[in-house]
C-alpha cells in the first residue's frame, strides 16, 4: 500500500493499545503512512501521553487494565480541552460500539480491522 499525499502532511496520533502485537503493527502501518505515533499501553498512560503529546488523534482499545477505554474516553469528552479531540475507537467486542458512540467517540472499529479500513477511517476523522 503507497502511503497518500494526505497522510504525507498528517499529524500525530496516540494509539492507546495494552497488546503489544497489536501496538507494534498498527504504530508500523501508520508510520508507513506518515503519521508520527505515539503509544501508551493503558489508560492512565494514555492521560499522561494525551497531556503532555498534544495528538491530532486518539486511536484507543477498549479492555485495557488500571483504566479501560470508556472510561477515559468518558474523562476525555468532560474536559473541554479534549472534548472534540477525534477518538477512534477499536475493540474486539462489538458489545462496545453503541456505549462508545454515544460517550462521543469519532468511530468504532472491530478488532480485528483491516489495515485499509484502519486506516481510511483515521483519514476520514
Amino acid at each position: 500500500m503507497e502511503p497518500s499525499p494526505e497522510s504525507q502532511l498528517a499529524s500525530k496520533i496516540l494509539l492507546i493499545e495494552d497488546e503489544s502485537t497489536v501496538r507494534l503493527a498498527v504504530t508500523e502501518m501508520l508510520s508507513y503512512e506518515g503519521y508520527e505515533v505515539v503509544t501508551a499501553v493503558d489508560g492512565e498512560d494514555g492521560l499522561r501521553e494525551l497531556h503532555k503529546e498534544r495528538p491530532a488523534l486518539l486511536l484507543l482499545d477498549i479492555m485495557m487494565p488500571n483504566m479501560n477505554g470508556l472510561d477515559l474516553l468518558e474523562e476525555l469528552r468532560a474536559n473541554p480541552e479534549f472534548a472534540t479531540l477525534p477518538v477512534v475507537v477499536f475493540s474486539a467486542y462489538h458489545v462496545f460500539g453503541e456505549r462508545a458512540l454515544l460517550l462521543g467517540a469519532t468511530r468504532f472499529l472491530q478488532k480485528p480491522a483491516p489495515l485499509d479500513l484502519l486506516a481510511s477511517t483515521i483519514e476520514e476523522c
